[in-house]
C-alpha cells in the first residue's frame, strides 16, 4: 500500500527557499515535480475556495468560486515553456500528471451537490456584448408572452450548487492532492512529495486541512539581501528603489509576511544563512524534524552546494552605496531579521 507524505517548503520572496528544496531532493524516496505548486495560496486557489464555500457561503459566489478555480487550473496546466509566444502557465499537465485537469474536475464534482440553470448578473458579465443582447431579447420574448414562447436561453452552462462542511471540504481536498501526486510513490513504499511554495508562511496550519502527513519548512533570510535580490531579478519594478520610502514599503511588506509565525511540531523555521554557513549543524536539525536518517542522504551536495550558495550571503554590501537610504531603513526597522558578521549560529 502506498504511503504519501508531503514536505512543503515556503519563503518570503527571495528568501532562499529553493536551497531547501534542493537539499530535500537529495534524500531517498523524495520526489519533486519541478514546478511551484500554486494551487493553494494564489488568487482563486483552494484557500479562497474554502473561504467562499465554507466560511462565507453565498449562493452566487459559491458557484462562481468553483468556476474560477477550474479556470485557474486550466492556466496552471498550460506548458508555459521557453517559447516566447506561449501563454503563461506552470506546466502541471506535464510536470504533475497528464490527468491533472481530469482529477481537478473530479475534485470540483466532489464538492458539488447538484447543477442547475441560472443566469445571474455574474454570468451575464462573462458574456460578450452580442451574446448578452441576443439572450436579453430571448428572455424578453418569453417574459412578454407570459411563457407562451419558450425563447429564453436554456442552452447556457449550468452552475453548481456547493455548500460543504469544513470536514467535507478537508476530506475532498486531501483526496485531491493524493490523486495528483500518488503516482510518484511506488507501490508498497513510503514516499515524500516536495511541494514548493504551496503554503503561505502567513497561513502555515492549513497543512492540517489540505494535506495528509505533511510538514512545512519556512525559510527566512537577511531582508537586505532579499531586497537587493528582488531588484536584481526584476521583481522590484518601482522607479524609486534607492529611496527611504521604498525601504519603508519593503519593511511593511515583510512585517505582514512574517506576522503569523507559529510554534508547531510540524512547522520548522530555518535561516538561509545558517543552512549554507552552518551546513552540518542545520542539516542535522532538519533530519530530526523530518524523521530522516543520515543514511537517507544518498545524494549529498549533489543539488545544494553550500560553498557555492554561501556567495549569496551579504550581497547587499555590494550595492549599499546605491541603495543606502533604503537599506538603512531596512537595517533599523527589521534588525531582528538582519544577519551581521559573526551571527551565523544555527
Amino acid at each position: 500500500m502506498k504511503s504519501v507524505s508531503y514536505i512543503c517548503v515556503s519563503g518570503y520572496f527571495s528568501s532562499g527557499s529553493s536551497a531547501v528544496v534542493d537539499l530535500v531532493k537529495e534524500f531517498r524516496n523524495t520526489h519533486e515535480c519541478g514546478a511551484e505548486i500554486r494551487l493553494i495560496k494564489d488568487p482563486h486557489g483552494i484557500t479562497q475556495l474554502e473561504d467562499v464555500l465554507v466560511n462565507n457561503w453565498e449562493l452566487i459566489n459559491s458557484a462562481a468560486a468553483l468556476e474560477e478555480y477550474y479556470a485557474f487550473c486550466k492556466k496552471c496546466a498550460r506548458s508555459g515553456g521557453k517559447n516566447p509566444f506561449e501563454p503563461a502557465g506552470l506546466g502541471y499537465s506535464k510536470r504533475i500528471t497528464p490527468e491533472f485537469m481530469q482529477i481537478t474536475k473530479e475534485y470540483i464534482d466532489s464538492l458539488t451537490k447538484f447543477e442547475y440553470k441560472a443566469d445571474y448578473y455574474y454570468n451575464k458579465f462573462q458574456k460578450n456584448y452580442f451574446q448578452y443582447i441576443v439572450d436579453r431579447w430571448r428572455w424578453a420574448i418569453e417574459y412578454l408572452s407570459k411563457g407562451k414562447y419558450k425563447t429564453a436561453n436554456r442552452k447556457i452552462k449550468a452552475v453548481r450548487f456547493s455548500a460543504p462542511t469544513q470536514d467535507e471540504f478537508s476530506v475532498q481536498t486531501k483526496k485531491y492532492f493524493e490523486k495528483l501526486f500518488e503516482h510518484y510513490v511506488p507501490e508498497n513504499e513510503k514516499g515524500y512529495v516536495i511541494l514548493d511554495q504551496a503554503i503561505s508562511p502567513n497561513n502555515p496550519l492549513v497543512i492540517y486541512r489540505y494535506l495528509n502527513n505533511s510538514k512545512l519548512i519556512i525559510v527566512s533570510r537577511d531582508p537586505r539581501d532579499m531586497y537587493i535580490d528582488n531588484i536584481l531579478w526584476g521583481v522590484g519594478l518601482d522607479n524609486d528603489l534607492e529611496t527611504a520610502e521604498a525601504g519603508y514599503r519593503f519593511v511593511t511588506q515583510q512585517r505582514m509576511l512574517r506576522r503569523n509565525q507559529v510554534d508547531d511540531v510540524n512547522v520548522f523555521y530555518v535561516r538561509f544563512e545558517d543552512l549554507v554557513l552552518n551546513y552540518d549543524i542545520t542539516v542535522e536539525k532538519l533530519l530530526r524534524f523530518l524523521n530522516f536518517s543520515e543514511v537517507d542522504h544518498v545524494k549529498k551536495k549533489e543539488y545544494l552546494v553550500p560553498e557555492k550558495s554561501s556567495k549569496n550571503v551579504g550581497i547587499w554590501k555590494q550595492y549599499y552605496r546605491k541603495y543606502k537610504d533604503a537599506i538603512d531603513v531596512i537595517t533599523k526597522e527589521l534588525s531582528d531579521w538582519c544577519v551581521e558578521a559573526g551571527d551565523y549560529n544555527a
